[in-house]
Protein backbone atom coordinates (compact mmCIF):
# COMPACT_ATOMS: atom_id res chain seq x y z
CA UNK A 1 0.00 0.00 0.00
CA UNK A 2 0.96 3.73 -0.84
CA UNK A 3 -0.43 6.33 1.06
CA UNK A 4 -0.05 9.58 0.20
CA UNK A 5 -1.61 13.16 1.89
CA UNK A 6 -1.65 16.45 -0.50
CA UNK A 7 -2.08 19.09 1.59
CA UNK A 8 -2.99 23.02 -0.46
CA UNK A 9 -2.20 25.82 1.33
CA UNK A 10 -3.17 29.00 -0.96
CA UNK A 11 -2.06 32.30 -0.54
CA UNK A 12 -5.91 33.86 -1.13
CA UNK A 13 -8.53 32.40 -1.96
CA UNK A 14 -8.78 31.05 -5.18
CA UNK A 15 -10.92 28.34 -7.68
CA UNK A 16 -8.47 26.24 -9.57
CA UNK A 17 -8.79 22.90 -10.79
CA UNK A 18 -6.64 20.13 -9.14
CA UNK A 19 -6.05 16.47 -9.61
CA UNK A 20 -3.31 13.84 -8.65
CA UNK A 21 -1.69 11.96 -11.95
CA UNK A 22 -1.18 8.08 -10.75
CA UNK A 23 -0.11 5.97 -14.30
CA UNK A 24 -0.76 2.08 -14.17
CA UNK A 25 0.86 -0.15 -16.75
CA UNK A 26 -0.10 -1.79 -19.37
CA UNK A 27 0.75 -4.86 -20.86
CA UNK A 28 1.09 -5.46 -24.47
CA UNK A 29 -1.36 -7.81 -24.83
CA UNK A 30 -4.76 -6.85 -25.77
CA UNK A 31 -7.86 -6.77 -23.44
CA UNK A 32 -5.54 -8.75 -20.05
CA UNK A 33 -6.47 -5.90 -17.88
CA UNK A 34 -9.94 -5.58 -16.70
CA UNK A 35 -10.93 -1.67 -15.86
CA UNK A 36 -13.80 -1.64 -12.15
CA UNK A 37 -15.45 1.45 -11.52
CA UNK A 38 -17.63 2.40 -8.49
CA UNK A 39 -20.91 3.78 -8.88
CA UNK A 40 -21.42 7.03 -10.76
CA UNK A 41 -23.10 9.54 -12.69
CA UNK A 42 -21.92 8.44 -16.38
CA UNK A 43 -18.82 8.77 -18.45
CA UNK A 44 -17.62 11.84 -21.14
CA UNK A 45 -15.53 11.23 -23.87
CA UNK A 46 -12.95 14.44 -24.75
CA UNK A 47 -15.02 17.25 -26.26
CA UNK A 48 -12.73 17.00 -29.16
CA UNK A 49 -10.40 15.14 -31.04
CA UNK A 50 -6.73 14.82 -28.84
CA UNK A 51 -4.11 16.27 -31.13
CA UNK A 52 -0.87 14.77 -32.22
CA UNK A 53 -3.05 11.25 -31.21
CA UNK A 54 -5.31 8.30 -32.92
CA UNK A 55 -8.74 8.80 -31.02
CA UNK A 56 -11.21 5.96 -31.80
CA UNK A 57 -13.67 7.27 -29.54
CA UNK A 58 -16.81 9.38 -30.57
CA UNK A 59 -15.83 13.23 -29.42
CA UNK A 60 -18.21 14.78 -26.71
CA UNK A 61 -20.24 11.85 -26.20
CA UNK A 62 -21.98 10.50 -22.77
CA UNK A 63 -21.71 6.89 -21.56
CA UNK A 64 -23.01 4.84 -18.94
CA UNK A 65 -20.42 2.16 -18.52
CA UNK A 66 -17.07 1.82 -19.83
CA UNK A 67 -18.05 -1.35 -21.81
CA UNK A 68 -19.93 0.33 -24.69
CA UNK A 69 -18.82 3.29 -25.52
CA UNK A 70 -19.53 5.49 -28.73
CA UNK A 71 -16.52 4.76 -31.58
CA UNK A 72 -15.99 5.95 -34.89
CA UNK A 73 -16.21 2.12 -36.24
CA UNK A 74 -18.87 0.90 -33.74
CA UNK A 75 -19.15 0.40 -29.73
CA UNK A 76 -15.29 0.25 -28.10
CA UNK A 77 -14.64 -1.75 -24.60
CA UNK A 78 -12.44 0.65 -22.59
CA UNK A 79 -13.44 -1.97 -19.89
CA UNK A 80 -10.89 -4.40 -20.47
CA UNK A 81 -7.28 -2.71 -22.17
CA UNK A 82 -5.39 -2.59 -23.71
CA UNK A 83 -6.71 -2.52 -27.30
CA UNK A 84 -6.20 -4.59 -30.27
CA UNK A 85 -4.85 -1.06 -32.11
CA UNK A 86 -2.91 1.96 -30.98
CA UNK A 87 -4.99 4.51 -29.29
CA UNK A 88 -5.06 7.73 -26.98
CA UNK A 89 -8.30 8.49 -25.60
CA UNK A 90 -9.58 11.14 -22.61
CA UNK A 91 -12.38 10.08 -20.17
CA UNK A 92 -14.30 12.10 -17.63
CA UNK A 93 -15.83 9.84 -15.17
CA UNK A 94 -18.57 11.81 -13.06
CA UNK A 95 -19.23 11.89 -9.52
CA UNK A 96 -17.69 8.68 -9.17
CA UNK A 97 -17.52 6.80 -5.40
CA UNK A 98 -16.99 3.58 -3.64
CA UNK A 99 -19.38 1.28 -2.25
CA UNK A 100 -18.98 -0.63 0.86
CA UNK A 101 -14.97 0.12 1.18
CA UNK A 102 -14.34 -1.13 -2.26
CA UNK A 103 -12.24 1.35 -4.64
CA UNK A 104 -13.86 3.93 -6.62
CA UNK A 105 -11.95 2.79 -9.67
CA UNK A 106 -9.54 -0.59 -9.72
CA UNK A 107 -7.46 -2.69 -12.30
CA UNK A 108 -7.35 -6.30 -12.46
CA UNK A 109 -4.30 -7.85 -14.03
CA UNK A 110 -5.47 -10.58 -15.83
CA UNK A 111 -2.41 -12.68 -16.19
CA UNK A 112 -0.85 -11.80 -12.28
CA UNK A 113 -4.15 -12.17 -11.06
CA UNK A 114 -3.44 -9.03 -8.79
CA UNK A 115 -5.90 -6.34 -8.68
CA UNK A 116 -5.01 -2.58 -7.75
CA UNK A 117 -7.17 0.06 -6.46
CA UNK A 118 -7.09 3.69 -5.64
CA UNK A 119 -8.98 5.38 -2.76
CA UNK A 120 -9.29 9.41 -2.84
CA UNK A 121 -11.27 11.75 -1.07
CA UNK A 122 -13.79 11.94 -3.69
CA UNK A 123 -15.75 14.56 -1.55
CA UNK A 124 -12.67 16.86 -2.45
CA UNK A 125 -12.11 15.47 -6.05
CA UNK A 126 -15.50 14.24 -7.33
CA UNK A 127 -14.68 12.93 -10.75
CA UNK A 128 -12.11 10.43 -12.48
CA UNK A 129 -10.30 11.96 -15.64
CA UNK A 130 -8.92 8.14 -17.72
CA UNK A 131 -6.43 8.72 -19.96
CA UNK A 132 -5.73 5.67 -22.31
CA UNK A 133 -2.75 5.67 -24.00
CA UNK A 134 -1.67 2.92 -25.98
CA UNK A 135 0.33 3.66 -28.51
CA UNK A 136 -1.84 6.60 -29.90
CA UNK A 137 0.67 9.59 -29.18
CA UNK A 138 2.21 9.39 -32.42
CA UNK A 139 4.99 12.29 -31.67
CA UNK A 140 7.66 12.71 -29.61
CA UNK A 141 8.25 12.10 -27.10
CA UNK A 142 5.99 9.40 -27.26
CA UNK A 143 6.65 7.89 -30.46
CA UNK A 144 3.56 5.13 -30.53
CA UNK A 145 5.67 3.47 -27.80
CA UNK A 146 3.74 4.76 -24.37
CA UNK A 147 1.50 2.22 -22.36
CA UNK A 148 -0.28 2.75 -19.83
CA UNK A 149 -3.58 4.16 -18.22
CA UNK A 150 -4.08 7.17 -16.53
CA UNK A 151 -6.30 7.62 -13.67
CA UNK A 152 -6.48 11.41 -12.01
CA UNK A 153 -9.24 11.88 -9.51
CA UNK A 154 -10.29 15.28 -10.06
CA UNK A 155 -12.24 18.39 -9.26
CA UNK A 156 -11.99 20.14 -12.84
CA UNK A 157 -13.46 20.03 -16.13
CA UNK A 158 -11.49 16.84 -17.86
CA UNK A 159 -8.17 18.45 -17.05
CA UNK A 160 -6.07 21.99 -16.13
CA UNK A 161 -5.06 21.85 -20.01
CA UNK A 162 -8.40 22.13 -21.16
CA UNK A 163 -8.76 24.31 -25.10
CA UNK A 164 -9.85 27.65 -24.81
CA UNK A 165 -12.80 28.03 -26.82
CA UNK A 166 -14.19 24.37 -26.27
CA UNK A 167 -17.39 24.57 -24.03
CA UNK A 168 -18.31 21.93 -21.61
CA UNK A 169 -21.69 21.95 -19.87
CA UNK A 170 -22.71 19.20 -17.12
Amino acid sequence: AVDITLRVWARRPARVPAGLHPTFRLPPAPGRVRVVLGPHDGIHSYPAQPAGAVSRLVSDTRSASLDSLAGVDGPIDLAHLPFAAPAEELLQVRAIGGQDGAAPFALHYLDYDACVGLWWDTAQLPDLLLWVSYGGRIHFPWMSSHLALGAEPVNSLFDPLYPAGLQWYW
